[in-house]
């Protein structure tokens, strides 16, 4: 079974959240606070191995309503793991101050 851990970015300036995984599908959303018009990237681990990233510049109403950035910061990653437990982190350099 996988497991996506629900996970908060603890990142500096940046925000986000793991919401799930569905049809191995792993989806989720990340801003930065100070920038929101900058779209992020982020790392997908697997057991702390990278699978990859993913741009977070999906549209997201629900995102949008709750007054999260502009609602494009919504991503998902297609993975083809049955086991272990996902973790995202942020690419972006500036996230890191």
């Amino acid at each position: 079974m996988l497991t996506c851990g629900l996970q908060r970015l603890r990142v500096e300036g940046c925000v986000g959240y793991l919401d799930g995984v569905r049809h191995r599908i792993a989806f989720g959303w990340a801003f930065h606070r100070a920038h929101p018009q900058i779209r992020l990237s982020v790392l997908i681990k697997l057991n702390g191995r990278l699978l990859g990233s993913a741009k977070a510049n999906r549209f997201r109403s629900d995102l949008h309503n709750a007054g999260i950035g502009d609602g494009h910061c919504g991503f998902e990653f297609a993975h083809y793991r049955q086991n272990g437990r996902l973790k995202i982190t942020s690419a972006n350099r500036r996230c890191f101050s």
